[in-house]
């Protein structure tokens, strides 16, 4: 998706800006790929943004002249997965989940930190006695540079009892450092 605007801006009805100009351009791209093989399915999401706004007036009605520049970028992957377990005891699904993304400011008019964050999150689902009663453990840690990791944990079981009932426990813990 591509989008580009090149408008005048107008200013207050009492005192337009004839010279004034402003400059938007706005790229999102993506590439997914998907694999389907016997016992796993991967998926591959991969993403680039890009918002860029040049803003011009050589002449403004108070001040010197203004000429600002506002880079936007965003880049990353997310790499998803489910590998399939059967034997003649157990169903067993076994997710993962990882992320990376950068966010790049580059600005004349504000400060410009740069953002990274990784993730990533393993989840098991176990099925006894086809699918009655169910263990899903899993771990996850989360990492960006301006905020402490995370890393949790978290367990759920669920009792089918009866066609239509069931009984879902579930519990989970974080730890930031």
């Amino acid at each position: 998706e591509l989008f580009l605007a090149e408008k005048g801006i107008p200013g207050l009805e009492s005192s337009p800006l004839p010279e004034a100009s402003e400059k938007d351009l706005r790229n999102l791209t993506g590439l997914l790929i998907k694999w389907e093989l016997d016992d796993m399915d991967i998926i591959l999401k991969t993403f680039y943004r890009l918002d860029r706004t040049f803003f011009e007036d050589p002449q403004p009605s108070l001040g010197p002249p203004i000429k600002s520049r506002h880079i936007n970028e965003s880049l990353g992957y997310t790499l998803m997965g489910k590998y399939y377990l059967t034997t003649d005891k157990i169903d067993q699904t076994i997710n993962f989940f990882s992320s990376y993304r950068i966010d790049l400011l580059r600005s004349t008019d504000v400060s410009s930190p740069d953002r990274h964050s990784v993730s990533g999150t393993l989840l098991d689902e176990i099925e006894f006695f086809r699918g009655n009663l169910v263990i899903s453990p899993g771990i996850s840690l989360h990492h960006a540079s301006d905020i402490n990791t995370i890393f949790s944990s978290k367990i759920g079981l669920k009792l089918q009892y009866h066609p239509s009932k069931k009984t879902i426990i579930y519990g989970k813990t974080n730890i930031r450092q």
